[in-house]
């Protein structure tokens, strides 16, 4: 059971230990989502990147700070379709089941595993299988203020020198491997640029003791060790307090 919990903490799927891993996602990493982007200092004109957004929370968080024109943010999520979408073979949808972004007329053949009764409007959900809905980041994705992307973390289409601020929850203990992942992060960001990681060190020992994360990329000193050897300088962990929760913070600023 433990090992499938960490497979949907890596790559929650649309099953239904994927949809209780988005819900515990949701709840329990909004503090840390939030405080992520407000220990980064993301000015209004900045260029922001999350690492591995999840539901989103944390680009909604950063979108209210970046009022400037110039002000942009760019979602990164490390997807197991890749290639496929990549190729055209496979298209992704986040919508409503109500409402989805499709010709009528148009499916052959449909099907979903673990998943109805999870529809907010039953009937709506089996009457409107064809249409979709505007999702949490719509509005902000369609004005070009945010870019998602479904991509490997070790090769963003990004360019280099591009991006300020970066923040990430709970993520690098899953990236293949750690020091290609750092490296890439620290290609893209300018000079001087901030990252911040954020963390509940003593939930994650617990989670690696019952064998939910892989191999030991989950210690922040294998990550931070990874930092450094990419050119990060500065690296350190605090403790964050809010209200009852501590939770763990790392710094590192590029160095170029």
């Amino acid at each position: 059971m433990w090992p499938n919990i960490g497979k949907q903490l890596g790559h929650p799927t649309s099953s239904l230990a994927g949809w209780l891993v988005s819900r515990f996602l949701r709840v329990g990493n909004r503090v840390l989502e939030e405080k992520a982007v407000r220990l980064c200092g993301i000015q209004p004109g900045d260029t922001v990147l999350e690492v591995g957004h999840g539901p989103g929370l944390g680009l909604q968080a950063a979108a209210s700070l970046l009022t400037q024109p110039s002000g942009s943010l760019i979602g990164m999520a490390s997807e197991l379709l890749t290639d496929l979408v990549a190729s055209g073979k496979v298209t992704l949808h986040h919508c409503d089941v109500a409402a989805m972004p499709l010709a009528d007329d148009t499916v052959d053949k449909v099907f979903h595993c673990n998943c109805y009764y999870f529809w907010p409007d039953l009937s709506k959900g089996t009457a409107e299988i064809h249409r979709m809905a505007s999702e949490l980041l719509t509005d902000l994705v369609a004005s070009g203020k945010v870019t998602l992307h479904h991509c490997d973390v070790a090769a963003m289409p990004l360019a280099d020198d591009t991006v300020d601020k970066v923040f990430h929850c709970n993520c690098y203990y899953f990236w293949p491997d750690l020091s290609k992942g750092t490296a890439e992060i620290h290609r893209v960001m300018k000079p001087g640029g901030l990252m911040v990681t954020t963390l509940r060190l003593r939930s994650v020992a617990i989670l690696a003791s019952k064998g939910v994360m892989p191999g030991k990329n989950w210690r922040p000193e294998a990550y931070m060790e990874a930092l450094r050897g990419s050119g990060f300088v500065d690296v350190r962990m605090e403790d964050v307090q809010h209200s009852k929760i501590t939770f763990q913070a790392i710094y590192a600023t590029a160095q170029k």
